[in-house]
């Protein structure tokens, strides 16, 4: 009985996690404010409910019960794994939900001026909390023949010319969800903890260290302590993650040295004990 509660526990946990991640994505979560007036909307206006009403509730209340019911839930995580269950939120139609309640919320007002006032209020209100599609932080441009970002082959070639400098014969990296997959896919000589999701350690697959380092690192903030025993514990050398996340003050204060910055990343190493060659 305490495992299944344990389980129901972790499961809901990942749903709001997960959920908050999703809307944080869409500039501080202002399209699920939205989402949440038009049903809002449709219920407080149930003794007028329309065909449509009916069928947006009925769509939102089945999908809170695959999204959020912790059987359902705890299947679907373990079919597509927790790091990537916020993509559940776009089995919603949100551009369908949010047009339909502005066009019926607007519609009801009866004064035509206010009616279109209104109409262009949402429309300044949905241009100013988006974001523009082609932006740098949605896409690389590609300026090299190996068809990975640039900022890969400037963390290889950065880690590479530190280890040469040390002299270390071998060395392990750790980078966060970002650039897991792609380090190996310019340098296959670069030795990496675990690939995609922290999956594939160099130990055996599902490795809980390397599991606990990558989330460590991918997440918003890390525990340097527990950081630094399992770097020690799996011989990891270098850490790679956001400047926001791995800060550097933060990490000198813990014995980590910067090996570089930029705005995009920062490279991190941490003395494993490894032996230099002389």
């Amino acid at each position: 009985m305490e495992r299944i509660l344990q389980a129901v526990v972790g499961t809901l946990k990942i749903c709001g996690e997960q959920a908050g991640l999703f809307f944080a994505m869409k500039r501080s979560g202002m399209h699920f404010v939205l989402i949440a007036a038009v049903v809002v909307l449709a219920v407080l206006y149930r003794k007028k409910k329309t065909e449509g009403d009916q069928m947006l509730l009925s769509f939102l209340l089945v999908f809170l019960i695959l999204y959020a019911f912790p059987p359902t839930a705890y299947i679907i995580i373990k079919c597509i794994g927790d790091i990537v269950y916020w993509r559940m939120f776009w089995l919603i139609p949100i551009p369908v939900v949010i047009a339909y309640g502005a066009v019926k919320g607007t519609g009801a007002i009866r004064a035509a001026v206010i009616r279109e006032g209104a109409f262009a209020a949402v429309c300044v209100f949905l241009a100013v909390c988006g974001m523009y599609l082609f932006s740098e932080e949605n896409i690389d441009r590609n300026s090299n023949v190996y068809g990975v970002p640039e900022t890969v082959i400037q963390i290889c070639d950065a880690v590479n010319e530190d280890a040469e400098q040390q002299n270390l014969p071998e060395f392990t990296v750790a980078a966060d969800r970002r650039y897991a997959s792609w380090i190996r896919v310019y340098d296959p000589s670069v030795h990496t903890l675990y690939g995609r999701g922290g999956n594939g350690s160099v130990m055996h697959d599902n490795d809980p260290v390397a599991v606990r380092i990558f989330k460590s690192i991918s997440g918003s903030y890390p525990d340097w302590v527990q950081l630094e025993k399992d770097l020690k514990e799996e011989r990891c050398a270098y850490v790679i993650g956001k400047p926001s996340v791995l800060k550097a003050e933060e990490a000198e204060l813990f014995g980590f040295r910067v090996v570089q910055e930029t705005r995009r990343y920062i490279i991190l190493y941490y003395d494993v004990g490894q032996e230099a060659q002389s």
